[in-house]
Order: structure tokens, then sequence, then C-alpha cells
């Protein structure tokens, strides 16, 4: 049912929704040499209801699509999470069958942040439990280790291949997250906690990256013809918004935080991107390029 319920997601996501009907999924199914049950159909929009993904029937085309409820973005994110998290586990399946996918399926590997890979598991059992963590926690600025005796796990962040475990607030800050790769001993504990508050899981939605620190500004930029069919096919960012295009470049908006992955990530376009507004942003990525200038001068 893994691999159906994979081509079922993947025909949602086709904005020609006309496409999907039971007929034209069967046949799909028959040209990959699986099949599925009568039951199908009715388990897969009750599954998927648990995630709060509505399938709709339509009789009169015979179609399915969903039901957005004016909310596309996030139902796309359940879905795409629910299709990548059955992907790992069917090639995880598959790697004890043939060995020969560590050489034909490769990913980046830092010797660094690989380090943290070693606490995913116990952290997915620590939030799924509710049970407190202890950890001891190296800062990346002061290079201090922290000892934390208990701990809320929340949810884990993935963002540039490292792992940020998001832990409810402690001393009276903001929601809080740990690098994997900077932790060095964590130890679930035999003790259970309730949420003082619900959990936020859209407080990702308006930062590139993990840093939550800055204010969200509406940041207008001007790419050139090189790198926009590049930027459109993948955008820096959910909200993009293209304001204005031509042959010599494109003009487009972003609605985020004026945080350091976003400067970091418009300085590695180099000159191919400025900056229009905000005007402190425009002024930064400036003096940043003119230090750099005066290195090679």
């Amino acid at each position: 049912m893994k691999q159906a319920l994979m081509i079922w997601i993947d025909n949602l996501f086709d904005s020609n929704a006309k496409r999907f009907t039971k007929a034209t999924y069967l046949g799909i199914l028959e040209e990959r040499g699986l099949s599925c049950s009568e039951s199908f159909f009715k388990d897969v929009k009750e599954k998927l209801k648990q995630f709060g993904v509505e399938v709709r029937y339509k009789p009169l085309d015979k179609t399915y699509d969903v039901d957005k409820k004016d909310n596309e973005e996030e139902i796309f994110k359940i879905l795409y999470n629910l299709k990548y998290l059955m992907a790992l586990e069917t090639f995880h399946q598959r790697l004890y069958q043939n060995s020969a996918l560590t050489k034909i399926v490769q990913f980046g590997y830092d010797s660094q942040n690989s380090k943290g890979f070693k606490y995913l598991t116990k952290c997915v059992d620590a939030i799924l439990a509710k049970s407190y963590l202890r950890i001891k926690h190296k800062r990346f600025e002061k290079e201090e280790v922290r000892e934390h005796k208990k701990i809320k796990p929340l949810f884990l962040k993935e963002y540039q291949n490292r792992w940020y475990l998001v832990v409810e607030p402690i001393e009276n800050r903001d929601y809080m997250m740990f690098g994997l790769d900077r932790i060095i001993e964590m130890e679930i504990l035999n003790e259970h906690f309730t949420l003082n508050q619900p959990i936020d899981y859209g407080m990702f939605n308006n930062a590139i990256g993990v840093d939550l620190r800055d204010e969200i500004a509406l940041v207008r930029l001007k790419c050139d013809e090189e790198q926009m069919n590049y930027i459109k096919i993948s955008p820096l960012h959910s909200s993009q918004i293209i304001e204005h295009q031509d042959k010599n470049g494109m003009i487009f908006t972003l609605n985020v935080k004026l945080n350091h992955e976003l400067k970091r990530l418009i300085m590695s376009y180099g000159s191919h991107i400025e900056v229009l507004e905000p005007k402190s942003l425009k002024n930064y990525i400036k003096t940043e390029f003119e230090k750099s200038l005066k290195k090679y001068q």
C-alpha cells in the first residue's frame, strides 16, 4: 500500500485534477506492476484525513482532488512531508536488499554535521512519548558546554542537511533550538511532560533557515536573466511573488525575516541579485561586498 499511496500523493500534487480519476490511477499502478484492493480508495481518504487532508470525490467527472480550505501551502507541506518520510522508509528497506544503493544514491557528507544523525531516533522517541530530555550542548558562539537537565522536545527541523531540535521555551526565552551536531550527550528521562502552550509548528513559515530573531519585512529583489529561470523554478522562499519580468531579468518579492540566512542566501548569488528594498538590507549587502572587494585590492 505504501508505494500505491506515494503515487496517489503524486497525483494529488498534479495541477491537472481532471486527469486524476480512479481509472487513470489504476492504469498508472498497472504500468508499474502494482495493484490495490477495492477498499484502497476509501482507506486512503480516511488515512489522509488523520493528517488533516480532506480528499474529495466528484461523481460528475469521477475525479479526486484535495479540499485546500484556503490553506494550499499547509496542505502541500503535509503531503510533501508524508511522501518524504515514506520514501525514506522505502529506501531503508531496499538498502538491506541491495548494497549497491550506497553507490548509486549519494548524499552530501559533512563529518561535523553528520555527528547529529545518531540522535535523530532518540529525539523522535522522546517527542512521541512526551518524555523529558537531558542534554549537554556545545554552544556555537562561545564553544562552551552547557547542560540542560530537563527540556521538553517539540519537533525536529531540517535545514541544509543539518537537524535542529526545537524545545519549549527555557528560562523565559522564546522557543529554543539545538543543533544535533552540537549535542555531546543526550538521555531520555523516565519522566513525562505536558505542554504549557500549543506548539507553533508554523514558526518558521516566514523565515529562511532557522534564525527567528529578526523582524519580518517585504523584500524586493531584482535578478538578471542568467538566474531568472532558476529562481522561478527554485523559489528562495514560499512567499516569493514575481512582480515583473522581461528578457533582461525579473523583480520579485519575499515576505521574510531579515535574518542571517536571508543575507547569506542573497550574497551567494553575487552580482546576479540586487536588493531594491528595504534600504537597511540593501545597505548591509552593499557594505559586505565592499569589505570583500577591499581584500582583493
